[in-house]
């Protein structure tokens, strides 16, 4: 290269500056060969110059505009930075490049003058060679790792596609050079980088070597549906839980009622705070997921469903084991706080294990980005999940454990007194759950894999636990509020018959005043007595009168309130009225 505009003339008298011996070039050949009259021995420096003494001719040179000639790679900083012009040697042929002084591996510092000069043949310029591309084997191997498309980098596609000119090359190695900030270190990066964001859509057009598809179309799915069923869900949702409190007020206006008396109020309580819990975690599950509420859907549905149902196990338990106590004669004594705590532990059991999930591996937002069409859309499938499936699992067991539970005590209670056998609703609803529950597990562990979208997959979960606890709470209370009504029904009707009864007016034939009297309480007593006898037919299943039936034929039968029943004290007081009139 000659910083010169002028020729080179043959025979000019110079120096050289050679390279290191190192190198693998061809100048003294070429020199020599061609009738260069340049001395290519330098004094001092027997091995040749290196790159940093070259540069330091080359800046020498450029700031005193003195001819020099050396032997330099190509593509280079130095060419842009020196404006320098190269040397046009005879034309490479392969018959040259055949015969080339000491190819390969020689040891060039130590070899003959004869041996670095060889053949005349050999002497001519040096062959183009193309830019290579070295990518890092690392680069290729984590590429093909990302089984799904939607996330995979077109880095390494675009790196195979690019092609990168000389010139390019020289570009970004001037701009390297120029920094003179940081130059084995970030100078290179920032170099590279300062190219491509002025070749990316002018100049080289970096953006013809992107992949097809690419840059993505992001859609976020978690708040669209086009289907209708997140809405549905959240509206079936809120249902359940007008239904859960419609139910517990119902509960606590009749409170009093025997037929809920039986069934233990505070046991019924629990079994409304507990399928509130499940509908108020159906609400949330139909909502977009969050990393706070994934892991409270599960607080809220497993605790709820715990709640909710072993209180109703541990009574019909206690209630079975009297009876078979009973039948051998035997006495039982069972305490409140024995019951619940039964209940206490079952709900403590759950509650150390939610904390460990909750500590270990929570359920949290993922974000999954499904490629799903070939222009590059790809759709954010967002849902709520833990790293392991393990987790959910158990929670899923937990309530297979009680479901069990539940069908064998309502299986040895069928024999219990009509008063206090609930066999037939606890088995209606173990069928109705279990039923809810493995269409929960399939909505939970085949649906996914079978390319349900994950919003829908929590819309139908919602919906089944909705109606999971809209179901329980009819097939267990519905009975209940029904035999409250018809009590109250036939209560007002016979309420109605009585006050009729005995207010009309009746007419006397010409008995005696004793044989009135004692016509007159044979009505009263009929009357009353019937209507003690429905009273109690309802609370026992038997009709008694607590006066002897000498008293009955006297006309002076005699009823307290207590086995009547009623509510009216004026037809208490005619009853137990033994004055001749009436």
């Amino acid at each position: 290269y000659s910083p010169l505009d002028c020729c080179i003339f043959l025979y000019l008298l110079g120096s050289f500056a050679p390279y290191s011996c190192k190198w693998y070039a061809y100048t003294e050949s070429q020199i020599f060969w061609n009738e260069i009259a340049f001395d290519k021995s330098v004094p001092g420096k027997p091995d040749g110059y290196s790159s940093s003494d070259i540069h330091q001719i080359l800046a020498a040179s450029h700031a005193t505009r003195s001819p020099a000639m050396f032997v330099y790679w190509y593509p280079t900083e130095i060419i842009a930075k020196y404006d320098l012009e190269p040397v046009a040697l005879p034309k490479t042929t392969r018959e040259c490049l055949q015969n080339r002084p000491l190819p390969g591996d020689h040891d060039r510092c130590d070899a003959e003058l004869s041996a670095l000069r060889g053949k005349q043949v050999g002497s001519c310029g040096y062959n183009a060679h193309e830019l290579e591309k070295v990518l890092a084997l690392t680069l290729k191997k984590n590429d093909i790792s990302v089984t799904n498309e939607a996330e995979r980098s077109p880095a390494y596609d675009m790196l195979r596609n690019i092609r990168i000119s000389d010139f390019d090359m020289v570009e970004v190695l001037a701009e390297w050079d120029s920094r003179g900030i940081d130059r084995y270190g970030y100078d290179p990066r920032e170099a590279v980088c300062s190219w491509v964001a002025a070749n990316l859509f002018e100049n080289q057009n970096l953006t013809e070597f992107i992949p097809p598809g690419f840059p993505r179309n992001i859609e976020d799915s978690s708040y669209n549906d086009n289907s209708g069923l997140l809405p549905g869900a959240l509206v079936f949702a809120f249902l359940a839980v007008t239904v859960v409190l419609s139910t517990a007020t119902i509960t606590a206006l009749y409170r009093k009622q025997k037929v809920l008396q039986y069934a233990q109020l505070h046991f019924l309580a629990l079994f409304c705070s507990g399928y509130f819990l499940v509908a108020i975690g159906a609400a949330i599950l139909a909502t977009a997921p969050a990393t706070a509420t994934c892991m409270a859907i599960q607080w809220l549905v497993v605790v709820g469903y715990t709640v909710g149902i072993v209180p109703l196990l541990v009574r019909i338990y206690a209630i079975n084991h009297i009876m078979q106590q009973g039948k051998k004669m035997r006495r039982v004594q069972i305490s409140q706080q024995h019951l619940l705590g039964l209940v206490t532990i079952a709900v403590f059991i759950i509650t150390a294990f939610l904390s460990i999930w909750t500590a270990l591996d929570p359920s949290k937002r993922t974000e999954e980005p499904i490629l799903t069409s070939p222009e590059g859309t790809v759709e954010i499938r967002v849902s709520c999940s833990s790293d392991s499936p393990g987790w959910e699992a158990v929670a899923f067991a937990w309530e297979g454990i009680y479901m069990v539970c539940a069908a064998v005590l309502a299986f040895a209670s069928r024999n219990i007194r009509q008063e206090f056998n609930e066999s037939r609703k606890i088995g209606n609803m173990t069928y109705s759950h279990s039923l809810f529950l493995v269409l929960r597990l399939i909505a939970h562990f085949v649906l996914p894999h079978a390319g349900m979208h994950p919003r829908k997959v929590a819309a139908t979960t919602s919906i089944l636990l909705s109606a999971d606890s809209i179901t329980s709470l009819s097939l267990y209370f519905l009975p209940k509020f029904l035999a409250i009504h018809r009590k109250l029904k036939r209560d007002r009707a016979k309420n109605s018959f009585q006050r009729a009864n005995l207010f009309q007016p009746r007419a006397y034939s010409g008995l005696s005043p004793t044989k009135n009297r004692t016509r007159s309480s044979h009505a009263v007593s009929g009357s009353s007595a019937g209507r003690g006898a429905d009273t109690l037919g309802d609370a026992s299943g038997s009709a008694r009168s607590s006066a002897p039936r000498s008293q009955q034929e006297k006309g002076q039968v005699s009823f307290s309130l207590a086995d009547l029943d009623v509510g009216s004290s004026k037809l208490d007081l005619v009853c137990n009225d033994k004055s001749d009139n009436i």
